[in-house]
């Protein structure tokens, strides 16, 4: 309904690493996070592909969340790395 209404229906890496969809920002921090939310959108792409394909285990699924998770830990040392000092 949100998507009918015009509103952006934010993606799973979008949720995780807390990029606000409607935002204007172009800054240098901004990119970062929309880069690792890509990130994590293709492992989420690789789940629903390997469950529709019948090849997703329990320890494939594993797998995926634990990268997901330290992918949304490493964008918040690459942000604080980057804006150290500023």
């Amino acid at each position: 309904m949100e998507e009918q209404l015009g509103f952006h229906n934010p993606t799973l890496g979008e949720r995780l690493i807390g990029i606000e969809y409607d935002s204007k920002d172009d800054s240098e921090v901004a990119g970062i996070k929309r880069y690792f939310a890509k990130v994590i959108d293709g492992l989420e792409h690789e789940r629903v592909m390997s469950n529709s394909a019948g090849t997703l285990n329990s320890i494939k699924e594993d797998l995926i969340k634990e990268a997901m998770t330290r992918v949304a830990d490493a964008q918040m040392w690459v942000v604080k790395a980057h804006t150290h000092g500023k």
